[in-house]
């Protein structure tokens, strides 16, 4: 179980209906660009580290101005296939993102 402050892990971040959170999204990103494996969840893992592993997501982005359009094919795929898997786990889980957008307005 994680410690209190720490992150819950990608997996029950998903599953708690809140949809793909900014956590989740550093997370599959870093999966993404490799600097940490598919498999690693972040579970227990405190505040400041994930900051800094924020900061290397930003780095690895910086070439391709943050937008996954611009990765080059193989990556374009694997960004695919991890937010394709993290939305449709959301989504089982309860998360509607059409009612993110009638909340931000």
């Amino acid at each position: 179980m994680a410690d209190r402050g720490s992150y819950v892990g990608l997996d029950v971040d998903l599953a708690t209906g809140e949809g793909v959170t900014p956590i989740a999204k550093i997370v599959l990103d870093a999966q993404l660009f490799s600097l940490i494996s598919e498999g690693e969840t972040c579970m227990g893992w405190p505040g400041g580290k994930i900051q800094n592993l924020y900061d290397d997501v930003m780095k690895a982005w910086n070439p391709y101005g943050s937008l996954p359009s611009l990765l080059p094919a193989d990556l374009r795929e694997k960004h695919e296939k991890l937010y394709g898997s993290a939305i449709k786990q959301a989504k089982k889980n309860g998360w509607d993102p059409d009612q993110d957008l009638e909340n931000d307005r």
